[in-house]
């Protein structure tokens, strides 16, 4: 008897109450981009008390954190800076990022260090 998944047999993404009416759009609705925005602040500050825990980050602030202690830069620095990059490769692809990758991009540096700063760390 073959074992199937039936996760893998979904062919498009569920519309929710939240969703933007299309993909990629710059001006989502107001529920959507205060829903993006909720994450957004949500995830910097769940980043940042891994960080200031000491007991292990996510991949990205493992890197950023490397790259960081190597360089002799701030880790939301260096979270902004190779979030740059990433969005400069995307060029060759073509693909085109939208309104919640730009601003968790954009807003990385600034969410992170924040929430550090309120936890005690400098």
């Amino acid at each position: 008897m073959p074992i199937t998944f039936k996760f893998l047999t979904v062919k498009s993404i569920p519309r929710l109450w939240w969703s933007a009416p299309r993909a990629l759009t710059l001006r989502p609705p107001f529920r959507s981009f205060l829903g993006l925005v909720f994450g957004l602040i949500l995830f910097g500050l769940g980043e940042a008390l891994l960080v200031a825990a000491g007991i292990g980050v996510s991949p990205w602030t493992v890197l950023a954190e490397g790259v960081a202690k190597t360089a002799g830069l701030s880790l939301g620095i260096t979270t902004f800076l190779i979030s740059l990059s990433v969005l400069i490769l995307w060029v060759p692809l073509r693909q085109t990022p939208g309104l919640g990758t730009l601003l968790n991009a954009l807003r990385s540096e600034d969410r992170v260090w924040r929430h550090l700063t309120r936890v005690g760390i400098p």
